[in-house]
């Protein structure tokens, strides 16, 4: 799964456009198909603190340490809380959620032990999705330069040459076995998953990937 939106540059756009970590966005606009997004959330965590987000989402962050942003994640994204937030609609086609109805949401308060170890098991997953799309992108890339004979700049590799993937060896033939990828745990110690406070500044984009309601998928 990944985002949809569109470039934007930061220089015109206002500050709060980001999204602190571990906060829970809400698509608040919408219409009441079951398969819409409206009223469905996201946890921003991990690469995707590096996107800009638009107005359209209902910002949740934890004021309190004891309920992290990965425990209400859960809360939300689960089938009563979507039910429960669908009924504070406002509006005709296009529906809205009614503020001050959210406000008086019960939150489950369980134990503090188990409310930590639900955060855990959903930064756990979050990390591994990052992995996963990092491995993701080496294997796009990997298969375009192997179209492309292993030449960055796109040109292909002589007749009669056997093809090559970028590390140097050959091209799998069709048939042969695939190599599998180590397991999550191996993958997340060698490519942690970063946020954009993470990286040098010289290699920041200058354009930012504005994320819309829209854009999102359940």
């Amino acid at each position: 799964m990944r985002p949809e939106g569109r470039w934007i540059t930061p220089r015109y756009a206002p500050a709060d456009i980001f999204a602190k970590d571990e906060s829970v966005l809400i698509a608040s606009s919408g219409t009441l198909g079951e398969n819409e997004v409206y009223c469905r959330p996201i946890l921003v965590t991990g690469r995707w603190l590096e996107h800009a987000y638009t107005q359209h989402f209902l910002r949740v962050v934890s004021g309190d340490a004891d309920y992290p942003g990965a425990y209400l994640f859960a809360f939300l994204r689960s089938e009563i809380a979507f039910r429960a937030l669908r009924s504070m609609s406002t509006g005709s086609k296009q529906q809205e959620i009614h503020i001050e109805l959210v406000k008086r949401m019960p939150v489950p308060t369980l134990t503090t032990q188990l409310r930590h170890e639900i955060a855990e098991i959903v930064r756990d997953a979050f990390r591994n999705r990052d992995c996963a799309d990092e491995a993701e992108d080496r294997a796009i890339r990997s298969i375009e330069a192997a179209i492309d004979g292993g030449n960055p700049n796109g040109q292909s590799a002589p007749v009669g040459q056997p093809r090559t993937m970028p590390s140097g060896s050959p091209l799998p033939t069709c048939g042969s076995p695939a190599r599998s990828l180590p397991p999550p745990a191996q993958l997340r110690d060698r490519t942690p998953g970063r946020t954009l406070r993470d990286r040098p500044r010289a290699a920041r984009p200058h354009a930012l990937y504005l994320i819309d309601v829209k854009g999102t998928r359940a």
